[in-house]
C-alpha cells in the first residue's frame, strides 16, 4: 500500500485515477483528425470533403452568422461564424425536417 503523509490509501488512488483519465481524455481529443475551427471557406470545404456536408440553412444574429450544414445520409454539422473564424459547435449523424406539425 502506498502511503503519502497525511493521507489514506483510497484518496490517494482516487486522484491517481482521475489523472490516467485526464490523460487518456487529453490523448483521445488530440487524435481527433478534425478542425473545429477554421476560416468558413476552409471549414465549410472540409465537411463537404470529409463528410459530404453542404450548407443547408444559415440565420444572422448579433456579431455573428450560424450555418446547418447537412448530407444525404442524414448527417449534419451546427456552424457559428464570427468574423474569419467559423466553429463546429454540434454534429450529428441523423436528422429529419419538421414541418411544423
Amino acid at each position: 500500500m502506498v502511503r503519502v503523509a497525511g493521507m489514506t490509501a483510497w484518496p490517494f488512488h482516487a486522484m491517481l485515477l482521475g489523472a490516467a483519465i485526464a490523460l487518456l481524455m487529453c490523448v483521445a481529443v488530440s487524435a481527433q483528425p478534425q478542425p473545429m475551427c477554421d476560416t468558413p471557406r476552409a471549414l465549410l470545404d472540409w465537411l463537404a470533403r470529409e463528410f459530404q456536408e453542404y450548407p443547408m440553412w444559415e440565420g444572422t444574429f448579433p456579431g455573428g452568422k450560424l450555418i446547418i450544414t447537412r448530407n444525404d445520409k442524414g448527417g449534419w454539422s451546427e456552424v457559428r461564424v464570427q468574423g474569419q473564424r467559423a466553429c463546429i459547435t454540434l454534429a450529428g449523424p441523423a436528422n429529419r425536417f419538421d414541418k411544423g406539425t
